[in-house]
């Protein structure tokens, strides 16, 4: 009997953002290009999500309820990506440079 082996799955390099507004979510979908993004109304949503599409950086606001957020981080954690809070007030260099430093360190992560 020969064993066949399991295939590895490779998921694409995306990152998910999370409740963000309409304005912000561009700015950060601007900010990490060429990497896409996929957003998630919700932490719900985005909890739903993370063990699906396993980013590699969670993009969350600044204002997220604790709640929420404690609950995304844990989800985020079991599938190692990166989580990264952003501010409305934040411009596109400051995004580029948090959102690329995140992507980085997943990707080291995950190896």
């Amino acid at each position: 009997m020969t064993a066949i082996p399991t295939p590895l799955i490779k998921h694409p390099p995306i990152v998910l953002l999370v409740a963000l507004r309409d304005d912000l979510a561009r700015s950060c979908a601007t900010a990490i290009a060429p990497f896409p993004t996929m957003r998630a109304a919700s932490a719900t949503t985005a909890v739903e999500r993370l063990p699906i599409v396993r980013p590699l950086v969670v993009v969350v606001a600044d204002d997220l309820p604790p709640d929420d957020l404690r609950l995304v981080s844990e989800r985020a954690a079991d599938v190692t990506a990166v989580v990264v809070h952003v501010s409305h007030d934040d411009d596109v260099q400051k995004l580029e440079s948090s959102l690329k430093q995140a992507a980085s360190e997943a990707e080291a992560r995950r190896g």
